[in-house]
């Protein structure tokens, strides 16, 4: 096949995942899938990292309640969407949300750096939100 050019491929570098802290975040996109787990409904919410450059974009899913689920898991789920619309300032009712308010957000978030490789691998870290605790009467 011979040799094939590719300006820059020397240079070419894994992007890093960010320190604990204080970011601004924007969410580029928003993905309706289904969980390969549970096989609930779910988003997949993409950030991007907003003046911080050659990083992983920080991706947050959104799973939510099907039929059948336990009181007790239906909270939790709810609290979790509640707590990432509230963080991203992201307009809900009552009753629901409009996903297509999520696209363009743009919010400051506390970003965890979590160590996910298994016992005996190399480290490899991932970043996730820290989404804060409803308040009182909000």
């Amino acid at each position: 096949m011979g040799f094939i050019e590719l300006g820059g491929l020397g240079d070419v570098v894994e992007k890093s995942v960010v320190s604990a802290g204080l970011y601004k975040l924007v969410v580029s996109d928003v993905t309706a899938k289904t969980s390969e787990k549970t096989n609930q409904p779910m988003l997949m919410i993409i950030h991007e990292f907003v003046e911080v450059w050659n990083v992983q974009t920080l991706i947050h899913y959104m799973t939510f309640t099907m039929e059948g689920d336990e009181s007790n898991t239906v909270d939790l789920m709810m609290i979790g969407i509640r707590r990432y619309l509230q963080l991203a300032e992201v307009a809900f009712e009552s009753n629901g949300f409009n996903e297509d308010d999520i696209v363009g957000a743009s919010f400051e978030a506390t970003v965890k750096k979590e160590d996910i490789s298994k016992e005996g691998e190399a480290p490899r870290f991932s970043n996730s939100l820290e989404l804060p605790r409803l308040q009182d009467g909000v």
